[in-house]
């Protein structure tokens, strides 16, 4: 794999593992009307090897750095229906092979969704749409503080408790990414920012158990290539533990990591977070990742 491939495959990783924080909070259980839920975390990854067209792990002779501080917050606005706001800070180092270094600081990629709770019990179902729009940077920066596009995504969120220790949560759904909504042409005759698109299918899902104060989690963020504007098609696969230490009924304490089983087109991924999160909400131990200390 060439640098250049590697480089712009680094855009899309790097705006992926920035919405971690989004990631691990999103889930079938919506807040209620006044109740927030606010997650600060740091993190940290260095990658010197990518996944090819092929899904094969290769040296790529460069390496790829990143230092963030993601903010997420979930406010319960109508019943049923609640609404997410998300924002990373970057600092992002790219080291080609000829000893060169380039970095890249600022606010990456916006998210803002809604979570629309189809059934809100113990047991639950909701459809989660969300918008990621660069935050200002320029998309032909090198290296890039994300991918330069602009995403469209809904998907389907169930869950349930597992007994009275543990919860399970699984989705799957549909992103469009684009620089240009409408703009879906390929071949070379199409200027480049038409033949910036791709589809994607999502799949993800957690595991978790309380051990006392401590849940313990297992995280999985699927993203599959389905077409492209372009020959790079990217598939990114993410699976890593969380550690959720519960101080009371408002504060959480967190660490955890993501690393990449398999890919095609993207960087190999070791990042390591931690952080905290603030909330109000009536949520329960085993209402997902928002929940409080009420149990069932």
């Amino acid at each position: 794999m060439s640098l250049r491939r590697f480089h712009l495959a680094a855009l899309a990783a790097a705006a992926l593992s920035a919405c971690g924080a989004a990631a691990a909070a999103a889930g079938p259980w919506a807040l209620a009307p006044g109740e927030y839920y606010t997650e600060l975390r740091g993190s940290f990854y260095s990658s010197a090897t990518a996944y090819d067209n092929g899904g094969n792990r290769m040296l790529t002779g460069g390496l790829m750095e990143q230092r963030a501080l993601t903010s997420y917050t979930e406010l319960g606005w109508k019943k049923r229906l609640s609404v997410q706001l998300s924002l990373p800070a970057l600092s992002n180092t790219l080291r080609a092979a000829d000893g060169s270094t380039g970095t890249s600081s600022g606010l990456g990629d916006f998210g803002f969704g809604l979570r629309y709770s189809l059934h809100d019990a113990a047991s639950a179902s909701a459809l989660q749409l969300n918008w990621t729009t660069p935050a200002g940077y320029n998309r032909l920066l090198a290296p890039g503080l994300g991918s330069g596009r602009q995403r469209l995504a809904a998907s389907l969120e169930l869950g349930r408790p597992l007994g009275k220790a543990g919860f399970v949560q699984l989705g799957g759904g549909y992103a469009y990414d684009y620089v240009q909504i409408g703009a879906r042409k390929t071949g070379s005759d199409a200027s480049a920012i038409e033949r910036d698109w791709a589809d994607h299918a999502l799949a993800h899902g957690a595991l978790g158990f309380w051990m006392g104060h401590l849940m313990v989690a297992g995280l999985y963020q699927g993203e599959f290539g389905t077409s492209a504007g372009s020959d790079l098609k990217t598939t990114t696969q993410l699976a890593g533990p969380r550690f959720t230490y519960r101080v009371d009924n408002r504060l959480d304490a967190f660490f955890g990591s993501w690393h990449s089983p398999a890919g095609k087109n993207v960087p190999h991924l070791d990042q390591y977070y931690g952080g905290v999160a603030w909330k109000m909400t009536k949520l329960g131990r085993l209402q997902g990742f928002l929940g409080g200390n009420a149990r069932p």
